[in-house]
């Protein structure tokens, strides 16, 4: 176990390092916002000094290509063409004019077919209508890059003719391939469209930058030259500053390239003197804290190694500590001289009493033995009960499966009477159904006699006019016979129509004695109906008073159910009653072995308290009070 020395000093070191981490920390991270300031300062500084020459440049080249425009109104330019040319530095100058003429600084006579007019400078200058220069390009016989200074020349508001110079640019790009900068920097020149002017590496010339620098793009670089920011870029897997500026006037950019790692090399060496200074601090201050802090705790050693003795139980508590200051030590000191005097008024205390507490323990010791044979007799005469109480419970259970099984078949007694009720209201339903058909089909077959009875008497009616029309026919022929010739016709219908009349009285005839019969088949059908309406109506009344009777039955049924519930339900609640009545003598047993049991443990805490008690005497009297 660490000592509190020990961990006072790891927490003042823990808050040396903590101290010392966070100085480093806001020291480098100022530091090095500092630096980084510096470089751009200068880097800025730096490019402005250098976009300023290109300027100059750029613009005493293009003054003396504007010089050049006066000579277009002389009718002689070409001397002094040449001479402007030598002193500007110019390769080549000439005027090409609206009239598809060229004139040139060397007097070189215009080639065979060659039109100024159609030339890209030209053009330029044309649609431009204000001084500028082309984009740099490869002479083809010296190899070196040229650029093409042009001013148009204006009359009338349309172009006269326009002034041109080629000039080497190969003197500026040794200018800026020269600058020197720290961290093994370098500059570069490039157009608007990100294309290489002048680079170290001369592969890149007339290529787009971000070729070999993929975040140095046209767009980032046009950016950054009208916000003059400081960029970070990797160039071939290294971090390196970038700062670019625009030449005013020109449509070139100037850049300055330094190495990151370089630039911030002083920032990393002052970071490990600062740690170095830090070490030397932790390795100084460490041992005088341990001196101090070991001056400090040294009452507080003497109060453990005290405390250590008292707690070995071979304490004097009759000694105590030396007080001596105000601090918190001090007042832990007084604090366990007072500790040390209430426990030694306790000690003596206890010891007094400890033999008081040995004979209450044999005391009651010999008490809880007598309770115990008294439990115990008590135990036996409840298990006796509680074999005669399961017994009874096992007797009246039977009882009650027995008025169970009764109430069961009582039940369906009941219900197949129930049953057979229905059976019998429903034969009695449809008796009463019967009886209504039957009475409807006697009414019918009243109706048929009626009908009978009336078509006798149209039968009647038909034979009477069939023997008045016999009667006609034979007076028709007698009279046809006097008639003599004439009436033969005559007679011979009078003869037909006779015929008919007897056939039809023949029939009738036939019709009503067939009527005859049915009214004496339908009377004795009626008469049939009548008696079975009777008996259906007996069958009706028999059917009543049985189920009158059934539901006499089912009554009945239905006390004895209710009756025998009542019994199932008294036995059930005796099998109930001496259950509980068993198990609460179980219980009671139980509780009484338990006590019994509880009891032992009580005598046997008794002995342990008593041996525990001569323990805690003798453990008393080895202390010093």
């Amino acid at each position: 176990m660490k000592s509190m020395k020990a961990k006072l000093i790891a927490l003042t070191a823990a808050f040396l390092i903590l101290f010392g981490t966070v100085f480093t920390v806001i020291a480098y991270t100022k530091m090095r916002a500092e630096l980084v300031e510096d470089v751009a300062n200068e880097l800025t500084s730096t490019t402005t000094g250098y976009v300023t020459f290109v300027k100059n440049w750029y613009s005493s080249k293009l003054q003396q290509a504007l010089a050049g425009m006066e000579l277009v109104k002389n009718p002689e330019p070409i001397p002094f063409l040449t001479r402007l040319a030598q002193g500007a530095g110019y390769d080549l100058m000439y005027i090409g004019t609206a009239d598809h003429r060229m004139l040139r600084s060397d007097n070189k006579p215009q080639p065979q077919g060659y039109d100024p007019v159609a030339r890209p400078w030209y053009q330029m200058a044309a649609k431009s209508g204000k001084p500028g220069v082309s984009d740099p390009y490869v002479d083809f016989d010296t190899k070196k890059l040229v650029v093409t200074f042009v001013a148009p020349v204006s009359e009338g508001g349309s172009v006269k003719a326009v002034v041109g110079g080629d000039i080497f640019i190969d003197g500026l790009v040794k200018t800026v391939l020269d600058i020197k900068l720290r961290g093994n920097g370098f500059a570069f020149l490039v157009d608007q469209s990100g294309k290489v002017i002048a680079h170290p590496n001369q592969a890149l010339t007339l290529k787009p930058l971000s070729e070999t620098v993929p975040a140095l793009t046209a767009e980032k670089l046009n950016s950054a030259a009208a916000s003059k920011e400081l960029l970070e870029v990797d160039i071939d897997g290294t971090p390196h500053f970038v700062q670019v500026m625009q030449v005013e006037g020109t449509p070139w950019i100037l850049g300055i390239v330094v190495d990151k790692n370089i630039v911030l090399e002083p920032l990393g060496k002052l970071l490990i003197t600062i740690v170095g200074l830090g070490l030397l601090v932790m390795v100084v201050l460490v041992p005088v804290v341990s001196m101090i802090l070991g001056s400090m705790l040294a009452g507080l050693g003497r109060l453990s190694r005290a405390m250590r003795e008292i707690a070995q139980g071979e304490g004097d508590l009759t000694r105590r500590m030396d007080v001596s200051g105000q601090d918190e030590i001090a007042d832990t000191a007084r604090s366990f001289n007072l500790f040390v005097e209430h426990l030694q008024q306790m000690f003596l205390s206890v010891r007094s009493e400890a033999s008081s507490v040995i004979s209450g323990v044999e005391e009651v010791s010999s008490t809880v033995e007598k309770v115990a044979d008294d439990s115990r007799s008590i135990s036996d005469v409840s298990s006796s009960n509680a074999a005669t109480l399961e017994e009874i419970t096992v007797s009246i259970s039977h009882i009650a499966d027995a008025a169970r099984e009764a109430d069961g078949l009582v039940t369906k007694t009941g219900d197949y009477s129930h049953a057979s009720a229905k059976d019998m209201e429903q034969i009695s339903r449809e008796m009463n159904r019967t009886v209504d058909a039957v009475k409807g089909l006697s009414s019918m077959l009243a109706t048929l006699d009626n009908r009978s009875q009336q078509i006798t008497g149209i039968t009647n009616v038909i034979k009477d006019i069939a023997d008045q029309t016999n009667l006609l026919a034979l007076n028709a022929a007698i009279e046809a016979a006097r008639a003599g010739e004439m009436g033969r016709g005559f007679a011979v219908v009078a003869d037909e129509v006779r015929k008919l009349a007897e056939r039809t009285a023949q029939a009738t005839v036939e019709i009503t004695a067939m009527v005859n019969t049915i009214r004496e088949e339908t009377s004795q059908a009626v008469a049939n109906m009548q008696n079975t309406v009777t008996s259906v109506d007996d069958g009706v009344v028999l059917t009543r008073d049985a189920v009158e009777r059934i539901s006499k039955i089912q009554d009945a049924m239905e006390e004895v159910v209710a009756k025998m519930n009542e019994i199932n339900l008294s036995t059930t609640e005796q099998h109930k009653a001496t259950t509980m009545i068993a198990q609460s003598t179980e219980r009671i047993n139980g509780r009484i072995l338990d006590s019994d049991t509880a009891l032992q443990g009580v005598h046997d805490t008794l002995l342990s308290l008593k041996t525990a008690a001569s323990s805690m005497r003798q453990t008393f009297s080895r202390f010093k009070v």
